[in-house]
């Protein structure tokens, strides 16, 4: 039981809530997602979650993806189920980062860059260097 908003012998009509229950055997979180970033996630990724109350965090995946985007808020709702030992409780808000595919970059520290004007150089040498 969460919440108990009727008093005993009230008369209420049916549109009243009286209750609200909470069942904790199947625990999800339910994600909203940008629209920029809709294209990005898909069924199966790996999500990391954090509870605010706990420095653990936790992994689990993406289960499903409505794959229409919400007209009044623009975002795209990703549902990801959540095993029941961990720490997280009905109505809880986490943190939750969605592990994308990798992008392989090169990168360099900023000393091994040239600046000109506004813009960096860098050289790349390919082949053996005498």
């Amino acid at each position: 039981m969460r919440d108990i908003m009727g008093n005993r012998g009230q008369f209420v009509t049916a549109q009243v809530e009286l209750l609200q229950m909470a069942d904790d055997v199947h625990i999800h979180v339910e994600l909203k997602v940008p629209a920029r970033e809709a294209s990005m996630v898909q069924e199966g990724q790996e999500v990391e979650f954090h509870v605010a109350q706990d420095r653990m965090s936790y992994k689990e995946e993406v289960v499903k993806v409505n794959h229409v985007l919400d007209e009044s808020t623009g975002m795209l709702n990703v549902h990801c189920h959540i095993e029941k030992d961990q720490k997280v409780k009905v109505g809880m808000g986490v943190q939750v980062i969605i592990m994308t595919s990798p992008n392989e970059v090169m990168g360099l520290p900023i000393d091994a860059a040239i600046k000109e004007g506004e813009a960096y150089f860098a050289f790349k040498v390919e082949g053996e260097i005498c």
